[in-house]
Formats: C-alpha cells, structure tokens, sequence
C-alpha cells in the first residue's frame, strides 16, 4: 500500500507542478490586464485570490493523497470507519477554501476605501 502511496503522491506533485507553471503565465498576463484597465486594487485583489486559490488547491491535493492511504486501511474495518476517514480529510480543504476570499475581502476592500 505504500508503494502505491508514493507512486500516487508522485504523480499528484508532477500534475500540481504542471498545472502551476499554465495557471502562472495566465495569472501574470490577467494581472497585467486587470493593472492596466481596473486599477491596482483590482489586479492585487485577483493576485490575492489566484494565490489562496492555489494553496487551496495544493492543500487539498496533499491532505487527499495522504488520506487515501489512511481509508484504504480504515475500510478494512468496514464502511463507516472509511467514511468517517474520507470525510473527515475532505473537510479540511473545503473550510480552506471556503475561508480564504473572506479574509481577502475585507482587507481589499479597507485598503480601496483609503485611497
């Protein structure tokens, strides 16, 4: 189980990474763009959620791949304990990326009204 563990971590890395490198060149031309028609609180503000967006992601994609291991083994007792396990993993994530544009907000939106 552990091979495949890391064969499943290594994979999920060499995606992340991947998908990490696009969604920076998009980011960094959309920045511009923002910067350049709405303003800078615009573009920073989209900065700020590109970034909590891809923690979340990364998080998530980390807390996911190590409790896959831990409900596998958790199902050898039966359903419920893997449930309990599954959902447990993909709480932690969620409340993530739930939480992530409400602290952004105020802090955009305070920094707007000074300027």
């Amino acid at each position: 189980m552990i091979e495949i563990s890391d064969a499943v971590k290594e994979g999920a890395q060499a995606f992340l990474a991947r998908e990490y490198k696009t969604v920076a060149i998009v980011a960094v031309v959309m920045f511009v763009l923002l910067f350049v028609s709405l303003g800078m609180w615009t573009a920073l503000g989209f900065i700020i959620g590109t970034a909590g967006s891809a923690f979340a992601g990364y998080f998530g994609m980390v807390v996911c791949v190590m409790s896959n291991v831990r409900t596998a083994e958790a199902a050898k007792k039966g359903l419920g304990p893997a449930l309990s396990v599954a959902f447990k993993a993909v709480l932690s994530p969620g409340l993530w990326s739930l939480a992530s544009p409400c602290s952004a907000s105020p802090f955009l939106y305070g920094c707007q009204s000074f300027s």
